[in-house]
């Protein structure tokens, strides 16, 4: 397995190559890009040891936060960053409600994570947003009910949260972000 590490980088693209197809080298392109650049690494790191490292999250944040500076200095309008902003502050100061009030049941990589897909998503409605985080929600709550129902887990198991939030933002992605 290890001979094949040199592959690393083109599983990593791979969900970069819808972004082709839907959008255009738009600022929608490059505010999802980052996101997508780190989605599988994210993931794969996750399910193996439980964390999302900040060596992908925070450089992912950085390039995207750049996109939307850029973006808001090429066509003179500060709304973009200021939106972009405050879609990043939202989902920051949410998931810091969820991280102290699920007691450890929510880490502080999916905080990050959480604060990354919001500032990826922010150039769409605010609705994509709600729906990449519910569908997470949902289908993570749909898992551990399985698992738990199955013996799998117990009430005290810890599930990686990181692949839901990635998945969820996916769907999102392909199936509604194409429409803006």
């Amino acid at each position: 397995m290890q001979d094949r590490k040199y592959l690393a980088p083109f599983f990593s693209l791979l969900p970069a190559l819808p972004l082709f197809y839907h959008f255009d080298f738009s600022l929608n392109f490059f505010s999802i890009l980052p996101f997508a650049l780190v989605s599988i690494s994210l993931i794969r790191t996750d399910l193996a040891n439980h964390l999302l490292p900040n060596r992908l999250i925070y450089p992912a944040l950085l390039l995207t936060f750049f996109s939307f500076l850029f973006y808001s200095v090429k066509l003179e309008d500060v709304s973009i960053l200021f939106n972009s902003l405050l879609r990043f502050l939202t989902a920051l100061v949410s998931g810091v409600l969820l991280y102290f009030l699920a007691r450890g049941g929510f880490g502080a990589g999916d905080v990050k994570l959480m604060s990354l897909i919001a500032l990826s998503l922010a150039n769409f409605p605010a609705e994509l947003t709600i729906y990449a985080f519910s569908f997470s929600f949902i289908v993570a709550g749909l898992y551990s009910l399985w698992m738990l129902a199955t013996h799998k887990i117990s009430l005290r198991s810890a599930i990686p949260f990181g692949p839901f939030l990635i998945a969820g933002t996916w769907l999102v992605i392909l199936l509604y972000a194409a429409n803006y």
